[in-house]
């Protein structure tokens, strides 16, 4: 994961007080495990989430739950149109169950995503289903709890408000700020974070959002035929993403024995690298007033991500302490920054840097009649994009910049 919320670069949320405590659900020491089909009972025997919990504390990463059991409710129900284990007579029907089917729950489900007063689930599996998520908290106390869809769906309205005032003020006692991802119109904004699935948000948004992705573009988990993104293309959502208040979630498809694949490894590899040069202009920043320059953007809204075709015209930009960080997302020798200009009134740029060198020297800077322009002298143009900072701050390594002024005024 890159950015998670409550951690260094990432847009950080308030825990909200949205709801009075509901009726104490029982802790895990107070009563028996809800799921009947688990891991640790069945399959490996083992506490798949237990264990990956404690790997990443370990590791210093934030640990996330997710929960996409709320479709449960009709998920599996193609399997009762044939002769399947999919029924109530079956020994496995605990974990298919309901497998509700009927015409506006069969293949193409349209009306109950689009139409929030459509068919929804039952209130006796909405109890259970609010109870197994209450265990997930309970048990292993994520940092942020992610929803998939169908939880846009009237029917889980009040289980919402009750789930999220559980997670919250649970979260108030063991001292740890969390939040809840949810997509469509599942809440309202500023109570969870906004996911936008495998696209982003067209402009700057005054809410922390999130976009999550893979580095597979044909599964999330493990194929032999997948296709992977490129590093340049990951780097590039990540500041585009970032640039406009959001955060990026990226997934990937470990094999059967739980090892990556060569090609996402190279990928978060790269990622990482570039971060360690460039992450100054990715951590901890807010969106500047403009969030970009140039005429190639990202597609806007879920399901719409490809590679976009950028040039060396495209900037991105962050603010962080009196710095400004410009990234050029395609690099060039000589960048011209011309919304430097235009908003020039009161900016007084006295420093431009390259992140990664420590050398003002790297980059020759003058605010001419048409734009603020800089030249690389350094030669610093890595495979992947880079960032300037200019002081008000600019910096770079691969290809993006980043300008740091140390005084830039006004805001």
């Amino acid at each position: 994961m890159i950015a998670p919320p409550g951690t260094p670069g990432a847009a950080t949320m308030t825990t909200p007080s949205i709801i009075s405590r509901p009726k104490r659900v029982m802790n895990l020491s107070e009563r028996v495990r809800v799921a009947v089909a688990n891991a640790k009972a069945m399959g490996p025997c083992r506490d798949v989430a237990g264990e990956l919990k404690a790997e990443c504390e370990k590791q210093g990463l934030v640990f996330c739950a997710s929960t996409h059991r709320a479709e449960h409710y009709f998920f599996m129900n193609m399997g009762r149109t044939f002769d399947s284990d999919v029924c109530p007579e079956s020994e496995d029907f605990d974990f298919y169950a309901p497998a509700v089917y009927e015409d506006k729950l069969g293949l193409t489900m349209t009306a109950t995503c689009d139409v929030v007063d459509e068919i929804g689930a039952s209130r006796e599996y909405l109890e259970d289903w609010m109870v197994r998520t209450c265990e997930l908290i309970d048990r292993y106390q994520p940092k942020m709890l992610y929803f998939d869809w169908w939880i846009q769906n009237r029917s889980f309205k009040p289980f919402l408000k009750k789930i999220a005032a559980y997670y919250y003020n649970r979260a108030d006692e063991w001292g740890a700020e969390v939040t809840i991802d949810f997509k469509h119109n599942a809440f309202p904004l500023g109570t969870a974070t906004l996911d936008i699935e495998r696209g982003v948000l067209g402009d700057s948004f005054p809410y922390p959002w999130q976009t999550d992705t893979a580095i597979g573009k044909c599964s999330w988990g493990y194929r032999k035929d997948n296709e992977y993104r490129s590093a340049y293309d990951c780097i590039t959502t990540l500041i585009d993403v970032v640039s406009k208040n959001g955060m990026l979630l990226l997934n990937v498809g470990p094999k059967a024995d739980g090892t990556l694949t060569e090609a996402e490894t190279q990928v978060l590899s790269a990622v990482g690298a570039w971060l360690r040069i460039n992450g100054e202009g990715i951590y901890e920043t807010v969106p500047y007033k403009f969030y970009r320059e140039g005429d190639n953007a990202a597609a806007s809204g879920m399901f719409s991500e490809g590679e976009v075709d950028y040039n060396e015209h495209d900037f991105r930009f962050t603010y962080k302490d009196g710095a400004l960080y410009a990234f050029q997302m395609k690099p060039s020798e000589q960048i011209m920054i011309r919304s430097l200009h235009t908003d020039r009134c009161g900016i007084c740029i006295e420093k431009v840097e390259v992140l990664g060198t420590n050398e003002v020297a790297a980059c020759a800077y003058a605010m001419r009649h048409a734009a603020a322009v800089l030249k690389n002298h350094a030669g610093i143009v890595n495979r992947f994009s880079f960032c300037q900072s200019s002081d008000r701050s600019f910096s770079g390594s691969d290809g993006m910049f980043i300008y740091r002024p140390v005084a830039f005024w006004p805001l």
